[in-house]
């Protein structure tokens, strides 16, 4: 078995003891606490919790020996990291995009790049290095709202998680 990070989402009705019984699931299966917070609604009396874990563990068998110490009703979630699909909006700066570019190519990003769109071309060939798809949609002779109207088009194209502006300002 290999070496899992999850997160692990509970809300549910306060009870007594409620961090103690889940830590001790976590301690039980071997894991590691990267990350915890908690929070009680005394009004609603509602217990919220956010933990990050790691080890070796089934996601299954982990939800099932929590939902044993849970109350009834609980609402539990274990959440497997997933590598999200970004798009990254460029205009002519290298200096953000050439760190992040460097930074997927390494490794070091939890995402896929699916696609790069700018409203010049400049950055084209420093993407392409990187066999990432570049997209040219210039500003020029368009207004504003023709301009949008052809990245929305271009966008819909694209499976995408997220939309990432990759500009650095300096003033």
């Amino acid at each position: 078995m290999m070496e899992t990070k999850a997160k692990v989402l509970i809300d549910c009705h306060d009870a007594k003891g409620l961090v103690y019984r889940i830590s001790k699931v976590f301690f039980d299966n071997d894991l590691n606490i990267d990350n915890n917070r908690e929070f009680v609604d005394k009004t609603a009396e509602k217990f919220f919790m956010r933990t990050v874990v790691t080890g070796q563990f089934e996601p299954h068998e982990l939800e099932q020996e929590l939902r044993e110490v849970l109350p009834a009703n609980a609402d539990l979630r274990v959440i497997l990291p997933k590598r999200k699909k970004i798009i990254l909006m460029v205009t002519k700066e290298s200096h953000a995009l050439g760190d992040i570019l460097i930074r997927h190519a390494d490794g070091e990003l939890e995402a896929d790049i699916e696609a790069v769109i700018g409203n010049h071309n400049t950055l084209e060939e420093l993407v392409r290095k990187f066999n990432i798809p570049f997209f040219h949609v210039p500003a020029d002779g368009y207004s504003r709202e023709e301009h949008e109207e052809h990245i929305m088009q271009l966008i819909d194209q694209v499976d995408f998680d997220y939309m990432v502006l990759a500009n650095i300002c300096v003033s």
